[in-house]
């Protein structure tokens, strides 16, 4: 009965060591693991810290770039009214110019 227990103790304590050497491995993963997320998350403080700023940067430069667009387009249709102006001056110019060439003989 002795031997069982003592076979049976150094079993325990095998069992015990072989739990508490896992538990060991377990918390240097998790340390290491730890270590490499305080890393990631100081590398992303420092790459993304500087964002909203860039990103209020870009807000105001698109503004710019609608209002610019927009003036432009005003000056498009401006000078589109006016090549059509010109086309229609051009058209009559030339109808009168046959016209009055034809009956009068000016252009002959």
């Amino acid at each position: 009965m002795l031997i069982f227990v003592i076979v049976f103790n150094c079993l325990l304590a095998i069992i015990n060591f072989y739990i508490a050497w896992k538990i060991l491995r377990l918390r240097k993963t998790l340390a290491n693991a730890t270590q490499t997320l305080i890393s990631l998350d100081r590398t992303l403080y420092n790459a993304l810290h500087p964002t909203p700023h860039y990103i209020y940067i870009a807000q105001k430069g698109a503004a710019n770039l609608r209002d610019r667009y927009g003036n432009l387009e005003g000056q498009l249709q401006k000078v589109q009214r006016l090549l059509n102006l010109l086309n229609l001056i051009l058209k009559i110019w030339t109808k009168t110019n046959i016209t009055i060439g034809g009956v009068s003989g000016v252009g002959r």
